[in-house]
């Protein structure tokens, strides 16, 4: 396969899948970087920072809400869960609508170490500088398409094509 896709009929290179791929490598390379700055200040996990992450946002997610949102599997967000607890970082309610679920909520020190962080809100909001709010929501389209068409491709065996045709 062809670094480039070739040109677009007026001259202009059109970027090839390798290209692409590789931004997104180097990007996730400096994001982990990024993130094990913060965790390590923070004396944190990355699982653990994702799930604080997950509840600053909203607190009272579901440990289902969770798993989905960290890409995890129920029981690795319960163990997760269980260490926030033992920090005294969060604290687990059952759902008032349907005790079936549980809940996990922020504690004062899960709230106020997302205030003892500044430094992480700041590291993570430079990173987009360069693009205003109309460039985020397609990139951020944009990035969900990917990750939906290399999610399905990651699931076909390897040579063949996948529902949907994509070749690996």
């Amino acid at each position: 396969m062809s670094g480039t896709l070739g040109e677009d009929g007026q001259g202009q290179e059109i970027v090839g899948y390798s290209e692409v791929f590789s931004a997104i490598t180097r990007i996730a390379a400096s994001l982990r970087k990024i993130e094990e700055g913060t965790t390590r200040e923070l004396g944190i996990s990355p699982t653990q920072l994702q799930i604080l992450v997950q509840l600053w946002e909203k607190n009272g997610r579901s440990l289902k809400e969770l798993a989905d949102a960290c890409r995890c599997s129920r029981p690795t967000i319960t163990g997760v869960v269980d260490t926030l607890e033992r920090n005294g970082l969060v604290t687990r309610r059952m759902d008032r609508r349907d005790r079936r679920k549980v809940r996990a909520f922020l504690t004062a020190g899960g709230r106020s170490l997302r205030d003892s962080a500044p430094a992480m809100t700041e590291r993570f909001s430079c990173c987009c500088t360069s693009l205003d709010g109309e460039q985020l929501i397609q990139l951020r389209h944009l990035l969900g398409r990917i990750e939906e068409d290399v999610t399905r491709c990651a699931g076909a065996p390897s040579g063949f094509p996948s529902q949907g045709g994509c070749k690996i």
